[in-house]
């Protein structure tokens, strides 16, 4: 089966999106309808954590299910915590206020502690600069944090694909990234991205060794004030571990797992089969205790079921912030 999909990297949370600098809805109609017009190129399509605003799924719905040789499917996947900035002299402080008072009082704390160690400052770098590298430097602050153990190749990858996406990101947008220093060392980072008027927090890392004091927080703190004072209208904090990112932000929307089938004969085969018959299969091995006595009959230990943190944290938040869908039922 042939499948078409934005580029992503497995178990990185990434969201890949298009991004269209004006007249969207003719952009993402050109889209749609070349990959309609090309049957002989595809069987499905999947876009995933696509946040679907009214132009993109009205277009969407315009150009595949209209047309009879085509399935689509929409599944909720994902949170997507997100702030509506307001780009005023006093926004930041005005911003704080909302906050509980514990939050105001972590803020100052931290940088009282990190001040009592040295001199801290954030840098902030862009594609003007020698972006590669400052990727490097990036690059060694991760071999510090807890994503040292990603596999080299694939950091590699995504770090090279921050790099040539940098300039041609030009003029709509640009990229960023910025340190948490300690006496001019990296102690935490973050890559941004900005196009048009919207800013997006790609990734965020920080040295173990100073974890006590909450690098991560203050980095991402002072990059939602850089995003205010220069007049973005929103700030994406992305999916993933949402615990901490939703200390600035009361705001969620969900992200959407868009899959389009050719109804032919072999991709509706498959279809059927993989998206409906083997998850019913499934649930109901599970269901039953089938799937407990199949391990034990091929010599497998059967690995118990883990509610991470993560996990029950999400789907708490998934409850809260039910699809318009949900919502009627």
């Amino acid at each position: 089966v042939r499948v078409v999909s934005l580029m992503f990297l497995r178990d990185v949370m990434d969201r890949p999106q298009f991004l269209l600098p004006e007249r969207k809805i003719e952009q993402l109609r050109a889209i749609f309808e070349f990959f309609r017009d090309s049957p002989a190129k595809w069987d499905i399509m999947e876009l995933k954590e696509q946040v679907l605003d009214t132009a993109y799924e009205a277009v969407l719905n315009e150009t595949f299910q209209s047309a009879p040789k085509f399935h689509t499917q929409t599944l909720s996947l994902s949170i997507d915590p997100y702030l509506k900035l307001a780009p005023r002299p006093d926004a930041w402080h005005n911003y704080l206020l909302t906050r509980s008072k514990k939050h105001r009082k972590k803020w100052r704390y931290l940088h009282n502690r990190l001040a009592s160690q040295g001199h801290w400052s954030v840098t902030r770098h862009n594609a003007d600069a020698d972006f590669v590298s400052v990727m490097a430097e990036y690059r060694e602050l991760e071999r510090k944090s807890r994503k040292k153990d990603m596999p080299p190749a694939q950091v590699a990858a995504i770090h090279d694909f921050y790099c040539q996406l940098a300039p041609a990101l030009a003029p709509q947008g640009d990229m960023f990234i910025v340190f948490l220093r300690l006496n001019g060392v990296p102690i935490a980072g973050l890559i941004g991205m900005s196009f048009n008027d919207r800013y997006v927090a790609l990734q965020t890392v920080f040295d173990e060794a100073y974890s006590p004091y909450s690098p991560g927080f203050l980095v991402g703190g002072h990059d939602v004030k850089w995003a205010m004072e220069n007049g973005f209208s929103e700030y994406d904090f992305m999916s993933g571990f949402l615990t901490d990112k939703l200390l600035w932000t009361d705001s969620c929307r969900r992200t959407c797992f868009l899959r389009i089938v050719r109804k032919e004969a072999w991709s509706g085969f498959f279809f059927l089969v993989k998206f409906r018959v083997v998850p019913a299969i499934l649930a109901l091995m599970k269901k039953t205790g089938m799937n407990d006595r199949l391990c034990h009959l091929l010599g497998y230990e059967a690995q118990p079921e883990v509610n991470s943190k993560f996990d029950k944290h999400n789907s708490l938040l998934e409850r809260q912030h039910p699809t318009p869908a949900e919502r009627q039922n």
